[in-house]
């Protein structure tokens, strides 16, 4: 007789409160070999009490989101599967905006924020700029049309480092600085 293999799964209800229109509640596994993005399996729509199922769910998946979008902005909820009822809570997500200022001399023109696949957006002369609204994630921040030989020297969202150009929503809350050298 072969032995069986056994994958583990779970019936995962939950509950939105505050839900918006059109909330779509999705669930996800770890990103593969390390990566810290999400993997995507499973959506979910909510019933007309803000109920949601997900059947025979492998014990892989950690993530549990609540995602509202209706063209203007996002709500959003989401949480880590502890293997107790789920109850997530909707709250509009902030707009990120910043502003871009220089070590020396008077802000370039033309310079663009950008978030990769996402959205750009032109800085105003007054080095100000609105992105919009994201889901609390990890995003990369791109600027671009620099003058030649300037370079990003830092970026803080609030009063924490942006290392690496990437921001975290997920744990830093606040403006988005961006402090450009100019030689």
């Amino acid at each position: 007789m072969t032995p069986a293999l056994l994958l583990l799964a779970l019936d995962l209800t939950g509950h939105v409160a505050n839900p918006a229109p059109k909330t779509e509640i999705r669930i996800s596994a770890p990103g593969f070999f390390g990566s810290d993005k999400k993997f995507d399996i499973r959506v979910a729509k909510l019933d007309a009490k803000g109920n949601f199922t997900f059947n025979n769910v492998p014990k892989e998946f950690s993530i549990v989101e609540a995602i509202a979008w209706n063209g203007k902005k996002i709500n959003y909820a989401w949480t880590s599967l502890n293997g107790k009822p789920i109850l997530l809570t909707m709250a509009p997500v902030p707009v990120l905006k910043g502003r871009v200022v220089t070590t020396t001399g008077p802000l370039p023109k033309g310079i663009v924020i950008t978030l990769p696949g996402e959205i750009s957006e032109p800085v105003a002369r007054d080095g100000s700029f609105t992105l919009g609204t994201f889901p609390p994630d990890k995003y990369d921040v791109e600027v671009e049309h620099l003058p030649a030989g300037a370079r990003v020297q830092n970026m803080k969202v609030g009063s924490s480092d942006a290392a690496g150009n990437v921001i975290d929503l997920r744990r830093q809350t606040g403006d988005l600085t961006i402090t450009i050298a100019l030689r």
